[in-house]
């Protein structure tokens, strides 16, 4: 059995409710979840920090250690603050953890979108503004925990390989049941998200939602400096079309969903249109390493792929380059242009990134995967009408509660494919090569139906 006043540096640990044991910035009035604060000398166990004090009433401020729309918008962390006398977990084993440590959340999943692009971009602001730790030569030292309470989550291997970024220590899972029988005692926790995040579904810096401001095009920038040093890539490289540019179609496997029907023919007329001024070529990113996708984005100069986690990836394209981006049907259009937009507005003065919307507008060449729904109970309960009005249209707002969810979600955004046609594709890539040439100060070359202006 632990008894707390035993551990090491037990005075720092009993006597925590002081000016110099805890220091809250509040950077805004009106929302609470802006709250950023230090703890010192606080104890980490299951998830739940614990203060040790004689006046087991007092009370320490909570705070927001992940930022969220769509889902609860807020997880909150108070420490509790226990008696010396109360100070006791069974068998277990303390573990310091010297130096800066971090404590807040993500969401339990493995969408490179969102972890790459959305949560590590404001991890790097938030322990760059409160810790000073802006650069890879800064990992030394630093402790991160993730605080989201699912139980042995099966976090993907590329989630630990990004971490490396910006710490030298592994990721603590402070869920885990490996760690059930271990108590951290932390010399100094940064816990909190702050008055910024970087995207737009789990942030949007929006009044309705948390009032969080986007992060800084200089902090933007000093993240990708970092993770240029970490991943090897060149931050500083500029789109090019000289000898060729280089275009890149990113497909996504069958299994995958959102895949390009027709991809032979795809690559065709692109090439058929573009041999003289660009190398064209296919790639599917399923089973690359973090390595080999960061070296593929970071030398493209156009990119053609289809709405999903590949948007992850923009913020490794050179400056300059355009993205060409296809939302597979029509009801899915103001939904995952959201995510481009937001992409855009954060990186436009950082990189000057652009995109072009390809977006099919006719039901007709969206393919619903019927093997991946055809067994599903909720599908099939529906009538035949409502079957059919679904296939026709893609509109799944008729529907009430977990059905409607699972037909918006995963029937007709994760489970739709797309016959790309020639009429929707060509004049989005036309766009894109008069939109990049423009940045570079150049005429766009004479093709059929390519002109300066459209």
């Amino acid at each position: 059995m632990l008894f707390f006043p035993i551990l090491p540096s037990c005075a720092r640990v009993i006597q925590v409710i002081s000016p110099l044991s805890q220091q809250c910035i509040e950077e805004s009035t009106t929302f609470e979840e802006h709250r950023v604060c230090f703890f010192y000398n606080v104890l980490l166990w299951r998830a739940n920090l614990y203060y040790v004090a004689d006046d087991a009433s007092l009370s320490l401020p909570r705070v927001s250690i992940r930022f969220g729309v769509g889902f609860p918008n807020e997880m909150w962390l108070q420490p509790t603050v226990v008696a010396p006398d109360d100070a006791r977990f069974d068998g277990s084993t303390a573990v310091e953890l010297a130096g800066d440590t971090y404590l807040w959340s993500t969401l339990p999943e493995n969408n490179w979108h969102h972890q790459a692009g959305e949560y590590l971009p404001t991890m790097h602001n938030t322990i760059c503004k409160y810790l000073g730790r802006c650069h890879l030569n800064q990992t030394r030292g630093l402790h991160l925990v993730e605080m989201f309470p699912a139980r042995d989550f099966p976090w993907a291997p590329w989630i630990d390989d990004l971490t490396t970024c910006f710490s030298d220590s592994p990721k603590i899972k402070a869920a885990d049941s490996a760690l059930d029988d271990t108590i951290f005692v932390i010399e100094k926790a940064l816990v909190g998200v702050g008055p910024e995040c970087r995207a737009r579904l789990f942030c949007a810096a929006d009044p309705n939602f948390s009032g969080r401001r986007p992060v800084a095009p200089h902090q933007l920038t000093s993240y990708r400096s970092r993770m240029a040093d970490c991943l090897g890539f060149d931050d500083k490289r500029v789109a090019r079309v000289e000898p060729k540019l280089n275009m890149l179609v990113i497909d996504r496997r069958y299994s995958s969903g959102r895949h390009f029907v027709n991809v032979g023919e795809i690559m065709e007329a692109l090439r058929l249109r573009y041999h003289g001024i660009a190398d064209i070529s296919l790639h599917y990113l399923e089973g690359m390493s973090v390595g080999q996708q960061v070296a593929l984005w970071s030398t493209a100069d156009i990119v053609i792929h289809m709405h999903g986690a590949a948007q992850g990836s923009w913020q490794f394209l050179p400056h300059n380059a355009v993205v060409v981006h296809v939302v597979p049907f029509p009801r899915g259009v103001v939904h995952d242009t959201q995510f481009a937009d937001k992409w855009v507005a954060d990186f436009q003065h950082v990189t000057n990134l652009t995109y072009v919307p390809a977006n099919n507008l006719d039901m007709a060449y969206a393919r619903l995967r019927f093997e991946a729904i055809w067994g599903n109970p909720e599908w099939r309960a529906l009538s035949s009408e409502d079957r059919l009005k679904i296939i026709e249209t893609g509109d799944c707002e008729f529907l009430q509660g977990d059905v409607k969810d699972r037909c918006t979600m995963w029937w007709v955004h994760k489970n739709m494919d797309l016959v790309l046609t020639p009429q929707v594709l060509l004049p989005a890539v036309d766009a894109a090569v008069r939109d990049l040439y423009g940045k570079l100060g150049r005429q766009p070359p004479l093709l059929a139906g390519l002109v300066a202006d459209s």
